[in-house]
């Protein structure tokens, strides 16, 4: 079984969200990454948990350098590139690297750069997964919804609801070469999905583009009226975008519970506590 490097994508959007505004007002972080958390920076968790992972080859920070983001205690790689780059931009210049260092990958694997309480463990699970996919295109890691409820009840997170399951976004997925080169437009539009407040504002624009394809219909009319299963909705996925898809679904909140709105940091940090002193035991 192949390891891995992973990219972690180390940037944000031209205006500033939200929570840095109320977090940072003084600006004295580019990103949410970098936020202080429990003593080290937000990214710090992330870093460490990736390295100890037994499927990781490498880890490489894109947008950064070794100035502005530096690791004493990891060798971390930079892409260095504007840390306000769009996507589009981001995915490009990975590629240039990799064909520069002559790197050849099935899978480009990506981690967000904003989820402490991510474990090693399940890093290895979902690049199992990955490795295991023949031909995908696009492998997302999503969550089941229920475990957020069990610890926080119901949040303002974007959720998919479907017949078979609650779920909402990991914080890693991985795209073959081919995917970023032919479909980067909608990967963009699905990457933004949490600028949405609502799991319809990604799935409104999968219609729109589906409606052209008669053999989606009635899984569009399903998912429509909430009707839809996972499958359902996998297989319009692959059939409107023409890419292989795969889901992958990881079992713990930590993999999917990111710095998305001010509440979070509050409740990260109650988990990776908790975690830290079960490990203890």
């Amino acid at each position: 079984m192949s390891k891995y490097p992973v990219f972690i994508l180390a940037g944000r959007d031209k205006e500033r969200r939200e929570i840095m505004k109320n977090m940072d007002p003084e600006e004295k972080y580019q990103i949410k990454a970098l936020l202080p958390f429990l003593g080290k920076r937000v990214i710090d968790y992330v870093v460490e948990a990736l390295y100890q992972s037994k499927m990781v080859e490498d880890v490489y920070i894109v947008g950064q350098n070794e100035k502005t983001l530096p690791f004493d205690n990891f060798p971390v790689k930079y892409i260095e590139i504007d840390y306000i780059s769009d996507i589009k931009t981001k995915y490009n210049a990975i590629l240039n690297y990799l064909e520069r260092e002559n790197k050849k990958l099935n899978y480009i694997i990506f981690c967000s750069s904003d989820c402490p309480a991510i474990r090693p463990e399940l890093v290895d699970q979902f690049i199992k997964e990955v490795d295991s996919c023949e031909n995908c295109d696009f492998i997302m890691s999503i969550v089941p919804n229920e475990r957020v409820i069990e610890l926080y009840g119901e949040s303002n997170r974007v959720v998919g609801k479907f017949t078979d399951a609650e779920v909402f976004p990991g914080e890693m997925y991985a795209l073959s070469p081919r995917a970023i080169k032919v479909g980067t437009k909608e990967i963009e539009i699905l990457s933004n999905r949490r600028k949405n407040r609502t799991f319809w504002g990604t799935a409104s624009y999968i219609v729109k583009k589906a409606i052209k394809k008669p053999s989606t219909w009635f899984r569009i009319l399903k998912l429509v009226f909430k009707k839809a299963s996972l499958n359902d909705a996998k297989i319009i996925f692959e059939k409107v975008f023409e890419i292989k898809g795969k889901a992958v679904i990881i079992d713990d909140i930590g993999f999917g519970y990111d710095l998305d709105l001010e509440e979070d940091y509050e409740k990260l940090e109650k988990l990776v506590i908790q975690r830290n002193n079960e490990m203890k035991k």
